[in-house]
C-alpha cells in the first residue's frame, strides 16, 4: 500500500472538487452581475475569488448570491455555516475586521445576538446557539511555546494533535474529512478533550456538538495515545515516502483498508 502516494492523489481530487464547485457559483454570479470576478480578484483561483468577493456580495447583493448558490445546487445553510465559522476564527485569530463581520451577519440574519461572558463566546446563530472561547486560555505553556515556535499553525492539524496527544493521556485525535469551500471535503484532525474540541490550527476550544455541526466532521479515526501507538505499529513502514504526519498516515491506512474490503 503507497499511502503517501494515495493520500497525496485523494488531496488533490478533492481540492480539484472544491474548485469545479466554487467556479459554478462564481459562473453564476457573473452571469447575473455582468462583472469578471476573477479580474477584480486579480486571480484565476475560483477558491481565492470567490473569498475575495463572498462578503461583499452577501452585504450588497444577498439575492444574487444565494440564487446562485441555489442554483448550484448548493444549500444556503452550507454558505451561513461556512460564514459562522470564518467569524469565529475571525475571533479566535484577533483578525480586524471581526466587528464588520459581526455586524453584517446580524444585519442578514446569521447571527442574531452575540456576548462575552469570562472569554466564552455565546451567540444565537440561524444554526442555533453556539460556544466557544479561544485555545490560548486553556493551554499551558509548553503548548504556547509550539504554537509561537510554528510558523505554520494555521495548517498544522495533524502535527499539533500529535503533539497534544503525547502530552495528555486523556486526549484523543481524531483524523477526519472536513467541509470547507461550499461544502468541499478535506483532511483535517484535532483533539477532542472529553466534550470539547481543541484545535490549535483556529486557536479553538469549541463543544464538539457544535465543532462537528459547524464543521460538517466525517471521522476517519478516533484515538488516544495508547491507540496511536498500536497503530504505529501497523502503519510505520507504509509511507513510501517517509515524509507523512503519523497521525495521518495511520488514520489513511485504517480509511484505504475499509475502502478497499468493501
Amino acid at each position: 500500500m503507497e499511502l503517501s502516494r494515495s493520500t497525496n492523489k485523494l488531496e488533490i481530487q478533492l481540492q480539484k472538487e472544491r474548485e469545479e464547485t466554487t467556479k459554478k457559483v462564481i459562473d453564476k454570479i457573473q452571469e447575473c452581475l455582468g462583472v469578471n470576478l476573477y479580474e477584480a480578484a486579480k486571480s484565476e483561483d475560483p477558491i481565492i475569488t470567490f473569498n475575495n468577493h463572498c462578503l461583499f456580495l452577501l452585504d450588497k447583493f444577498e439575492d444574487v448570491l444565494y440564487y446562485s448558490l441555489e442554483t448550484s445546487n448548493i444549500d444556503i445553510k452550507t454558505f451561513q455555516r461556512e460564514a459562522l465559522v470564518s467569524f469565529i476564527l475571525g475571533v479566535t485569530r484577533n483578525k480586524s475586521n471581526v466587528e464588520f463581520l459581526k455586524e453584517l451577519f446580524m444585519k442578514r440574519g446569521i447571527i442574531q445576538d452575540y456576548k462575552e461572558e469570562n472569554g466564552t463566546v455565546i451567540m444565537s446563530t440561524v444554526l442555533g446557539t453556539i460556544t466557544f472561547k479561544k485555545a490560548s486560555e486553556v493551554i499551558d505553556e509548553k503548548t504556547e511555546d509550539f504554537v509561537k515556535n510554528n510558523t505554520d499553525i494555521m495548517s498544522a492539524c495533524h502535527e499539533s494533535a500529535l503533539f497534544l496527544l503525547k502530552r495528555n493521556p486523556n486526549y484523543f485525535a481524531v483524523t477526519s474529512f472536513a467541509r470547507k469551500n461550499l461544502n468541499g471535503r478535506y483532511l483535517h484532525s484535532f483533539i477532542l478533550d472529553g466534550d470539547y474540541v481543541l484545535d490549535l490550527t483556529g486557536n479553538l476550544y469549541m463543544n464538539k456538538d457544535d465543532y462537528y455541526r459547524l464543521y460538517g466532521i466525517e471521522e476517519i479515526r478516533n484515538v488516544n495515545y495508547e491507540g496511536f501507538l498500536k497503530d504505529n505499529e501497523k502503519c510505520k513502514d507504509l509511507d513510501e515516502s517517509g515524509t507523512m504526519f503519523p497521525v495521518l498516515r495511520n488514520a489513511m491506512y485504517f480509511y484505504y483498508s475499509e475502502k478497499y474490503t468493501k
